[in-house]
């Protein structure tokens, strides 16, 4: 499954709308995806975003931390760039998050738990 996101601009154009009054969101198209040359296309629908995404997209994996009190997600087409920052992050930080790797399809690549040292591939 790729990844298909609320675009930023129309995003930014609704906040504004509600601080002012206006109707600027209307201008923008709502959804959008990262293309296989990794630009950034956008759709007025969800469904027609993800129908573009998946003849024309690329694979987006996801990179979770789950906290206690929080889930914080980060995305991008580079697997090993998640890798090393989710690594990174979880031996620095003070509360270490439980930490999931996820691929394009949705499924489980590797998890890393508050007690790991390192990542643990999925079926090992």
């Amino acid at each position: 499954m790729m990844k298909v996101f609320e675009n930023p601009a129309h995003l930014r154009a609704a906040i504004n709308d509600v601080k002012n009054g206006t109707n600027t969101a209307a201008q923008f198209d709502r959804w959008a995806y990262v293309g296989a040359d990794g630009n950034i296309y956008t759709h007025p629908t969800e469904q027609g975003a993800m129908r573009f995404a998946g003849t024309h997209g690329i694979g987006i994996f996801t990179l979770r931390a789950d906290y206690d009190t929080a889930v914080h997600e980060f995305s991008s087409s580079d697997e090993t760039m998640l890798r090393t920052f989710g690594k990174d992050h979880h031996e620095a930080a003070k509360i270490k998050p439980v930490m999931t790797l996820i691929g394009p399809e949705g499924n489980t690549i590797a998890t890393i738990d508050a007690w790991a040292s390192d990542w643990t591939e999925a079926g090992q």
